[in-house]
């Protein structure tokens, strides 16, 4: 859907244009005219989670949409982090059994030596 020159309202600013849409390091921007000075650039679709509703209805449903698949592609990231982590720490765990396997355990008394010694 082409998004340029939509309406948007958001909620402090009021009423603005998008004029510009664009891509940073894998992240996507839209750029808001509320005015002939005031520009301001947002993370899209993320600013149409509390702060911007779009007039067309269209537009707010296909904004709503790639917000939905954002935060599920968000989710699933995150849960194969957590993943990721946990078996990392199982792997540590693991390596630090194996690496004191067969080695004896520090004594807590020292133990005197048996040889005499000569004065």
């Amino acid at each position: 859907m082409d998004i340029m020159g939509k309406k948007v309202v958001h909620k402090h600013l009021g009423e603005g244009i998008i004029s510009d849409y664009k891509v940073k390091n894998g992240v996507s921007y839209i750029v808001v005219d509320f005015s002939e000075d005031n520009h301001k650039e947002f993370l899209f679709p993320d600013i149409f989670k509390d702060f911007v509703k779009a007039k067309d209805e269209d537009f707010e449903e296909y904004a709503k949409e790639l917000l939905e698949q954002k935060q599920k592609r968000d989710k699933e990231k995150e849960d194969a982090i957590k993943l990721q982590r946990k078996k990392e720490q199982k792997n540590l765990i693991r390596d630090e059994i194996i690496a004191n396997k067969g080695r004896t355990p520090k004594r807590k008394n020292k133990i005197n030596s048996t040889k005499k010694t000569s004065n």
